[in-house]
């Protein structure tokens, strides 16, 4: 690779203590930093930063919701936010030791900002049949950071989507 160059992951990635997300603005993919103003991606073929690819497939984020982020201006405390995942699996789901709903309500966030961590942990789901293990990670789909709930996934479209978007991949009857 080029020497003094950092190749970044525009889905999600960090660096330098930077948070960095894809968000498409009229149709245009845009990298959105925790400091500074969004650049387009076409402004980022050559200098120190440059993406690793430019084959962003979800962009889970609104420019709205960035720039009100950007400016600390949330719309939904964090606290408030853990509250609401918590309840929204419980609506679907029923697992008997409650303290389950918030650790996937922890994993669920991290998602988010999985790439900060040198490590993030996966989750195995196991139990028997008809326990409701689909129907968590179809929850867990509409809520995780660009998530896929997958049956039947090759490995190829698998580490290409994960590549490509960050994806939080849901592998359903993954011991298949």
């Amino acid at each position: 690779r080029d020497k003094g160059v950092t190749f970044i992951n525009p889905a999600q990635d960090f660096h330098n203590g930077e948070m960095i997300l894809a968000v498409s603005i009229g149709g245009t993919p845009y990298l959105f930093r925790s400091k500074g103003d969004p650049v387009p991606f076409d402004r980022l073929k050559s200098g120190s930063l440059r993406l690793r690819h430019e084959d962003v497939d979800t962009f889970r984020f609104s420019p709205e919701g960035m720039t009100r982020y950007l400016r600390d201006e949330p719309s939904l405390k964090l606290p408030v936010l853990f509250d609401r995942i918590q309840s929204y699996i419980r609506r679907f789901v029923v697992i008997q030791d409650p303290r389950w709903y918030m650790v996937l309500s922890l994993w669920t966030l991290g998602t988010y900002i999985h790439c900060i961590f040198q490590e993030f942990p996966y989750l195995w789901i196991n139990a028997e049949r008809g326990s409701g293990k689909t129907t968590l990670l179809q929850v867990l789909a509409g809520l995780c950071f660009n998530a896929e709930h997958q049956l039947g996934l090759t490995p190829a479209s698998m580490f290409r989507d994960v590549s490509n978007n960050s994806t939080a991949m849901l592998l359903d009857e993954a011991e298949q």
